[in-house]
């Protein structure tokens, strides 16, 4: 019979299409989020603006001629608009920024103070930190972000740093460090539901950590992503509710070795580059 044929090429091709229209997807995902937490950032700006404005039609604040900050006002309210209908179209609605009325309003016995500039600080876990060898100790830092709401589901997409404690340079003086995450680090840089619990182990100079099927490791010094691998089985857990992110401690073994319990078995890895190793 020559009737067989091998469709091996075929199906070759068509898994390579499949991965690039992927990637693709993935790319326009990114974009979206980069551009909607960009909105959420210009829409503080412009109530920000709005409140000085209305501060100076008051006659409170003589620090900017009304011009200048009318004139900012309406550039960043133009580009965020610009950037809310760009979100909208890979990720659907966004926020909405409403423009309060140009008019001067009526003189007020007590005028409202002006919205404070100063930065939001950064939130530190209590379990996620590790002591190296040399004495410096690192933690896990994080802001809340953009939040997308799906019925009752919540994707978070928060601000994550490794804060750094007792560099020689400055024991006095904390460093948050931001993380370089992405969608396949740990921790996530886009996390469902907002409760998250991560595995941690220690080591004399990183810090690994491990959830859903990735397992990551940070140096504790610098907070430069050092390996990335993966799991068999999921670790750890997420629950709807506020952002927090805490850590159950792994143990890590006197060989270099980091050992991760999941359903199914145990992973062993290689703390020095993440490599499996037999046990």
């Amino acid at each position: 019979m020559n009737d067989y044929r091998d469709d091996r090429q075929v199906l070759r091709q068509r898994a390579e299409e499949l991965a690039r229209e992927l990637e693709q997807a993935r790319a326009r995902a990114a974009s979206a989020e980069r551009d909607a937490a960009r909105a959420e950032e210009l829409e503080r700006q412009v109530n920000e603006l709005q409140a000085q404005l209305s501060a100076l039609r008051h006659g409170r604040r003589r620090t900017f001629p009304v011009p200048f900050v009318v004139t900012g006002v309406a550039v960043v309210f133009a580009v965020g608009w610009t950037l809310v209908f760009r979100s909208r179209e890979a990720s659907g609605p966004a926020p909405q920024v409403t423009a309060r009325a140009t008019a001067d309003p009526k003189p007020a016995s007590t005028p409202k103070r002006a919205p404070s500039t100063k930065p939001i600080e950064l939130t530190v876990s209590e379990t996620c930190r590790c002591v190296s060898g040399s004495g410096v100790t690192a933690a896990l830092a994080y802001r809340a972000g953009a939040v997308m709401s799906l019925g009752g589901h919540a994707t978070h997409m928060p601000s994550l740093a490794l804060r750094v404690l007792g560099l020689a340079s400055d024991r006095a003086a904390p460093l948050d460090i931001p993380l370089r995450v992405g969608p396949h680090s740990v921790p996530p840089a886009k996390v469902e539901g907002g409760d998250v619990r991560m595995l941690m182990a220690c080591l004399s100079d990183r810090m690994v950590l491990a959830y859903e099927q990735r397992v990551s490791a940070w140096s504790i010094e610098d907070g430069q992503p050092l390996w990335s691998a993966t799991l068999p089985a999921p670790v750890g857990t997420a629950q709807s509710g506020p952002l927090r992110f805490e850590c159950d401690a792994l143990p890590a073994e006197t060989k270099g070795r980091v050992v991760i319990a999941h359903a199914g078995g145990k992973t062993t890895l290689n703390a020095e580059d993440g490599s499996p190793l037999a046990r």
